[in-house]
């Protein structure tokens, strides 16, 4: 075999790797535009045409099993009470939370529900974003009607008075604990 069909069997297998190459990222591309389209305009998005129902989108930080678990049960029983409405459960690692969570507030595109995660700056960023629920603490929860409960403020009905979601700094519940 000559010096000359060496470069070119060189060239040859080249332009082999290279159509390869293209192939595979042109099937990548193809995919993450159906991922997009998908999860768009699909069955549970918000810009579906054929979606009638509300959806609630809630995110949080507790990637344990029983957590996502009790959370699907809850988000399935508020379902069946209300259901107009779909819950959604968006679950993120807790090293990238507090990023995320920054990302999607400055971006507008927040989720409706955001577990408050302790981080620096934390009431600066509820202060900018949050709505303080302070009056809808204090009215009973309508969903205690015909318990023990009924008639009490919503932060009554917490044994800690829901200190958890109360910023003293700020003078005002922004947030229901778990």
């Amino acid at each position: 075999m000559t010096a000359i069909d060496m470069e070119r069997r060189r060239k040859r297998s080249e332009r082999i790797r290279n159509w390869i190459g293209f192939a595979i990222l042109g099937g990548a591309l193809a995919w993450a535009v159906v991922v997009v389209v998908v999860r768009t305009f699909g069955p549970e998005s918000d810009l579906s045409l054929t979606q009638d129902k509300k959806i609630i989108r809630l995110v949080h930080w507790q990637l344990e099993g029983g957590y996502v678990k009790g959370m699907n049960e809850a988000m399935r029983e508020y379902e069946k009470l209300h259901p107009d409405v779909s819950v959604q459960q968006i679950d993120i690692h807790e090293r990238a939370y507090n990023q995320w969570v920054q990302t999607q507030l400055i971006g507008r595109t927040a989720p409706d529900l955001i577990e408050l995660r302790f981080g620096p700056d934390l009431a600066n960023r509820v202060v900018r974003y949050f709505v303080p629920i302070t009056d809808i603490v204090d009215r009973p929860n309508p969903y205690n009607e015909g318990t023990d409960l009924e008639g009490l403020p919503w932060r009554e009905t917490y044994m800690d008075g829901m200190m958890g979601g109360y910023f003293g700094e700020l003078q005002d519940y922004y947030g229901v604990p778990t």
